[in-house]
């Protein structure tokens, strides 16, 4: 009540994907509290979605970049594997190419 914060805000705070007003709330919270303000607005913060500014690729581009990287290593974790699992390997890399595809 101090904080002039709504009852239903404090019941759904986990679930809250922050706003700017939600962190106006929370500052009220921690100074009605004697707390840092920037501690409970660093805590809210971390319920923000991720935000992904890079490139988007496809997933038949990054294995192509992984068995590249893959074949050029000298310590190749398959070296010591029976041919029968590397091409089950193989199957499994063409199964996930073929998921993402869709």
């Amino acid at each position: 009540e101090k904080a002039s914060v709504p009852l239903l805000f404090l019941h759904n705070l986990d679930r809250v994907i922050p706003d700017s007003g939600d962190y106006v709330l929370v500052t009220r919270i921690a100074e009605v509290l004697g707390l840092p303000p920037g501690t409970l607005r660093a805590a809210l913060a971390r319920q923000e979605p991720p935000v992904y500014d890079g490139s988007i690729s496809s997933a038949e581009d990054d294995f192509s970049e992984i068995e590249t990287i893959a074949a050029n290593r000298e310590d190749d974790p398959t070296h010591d594997l029976p041919q029968d699992a590397i091409d089950e390997i193989e199957r499994f890399k063409e199964f996930v190419k073929h998921k993402y595809k869709k």
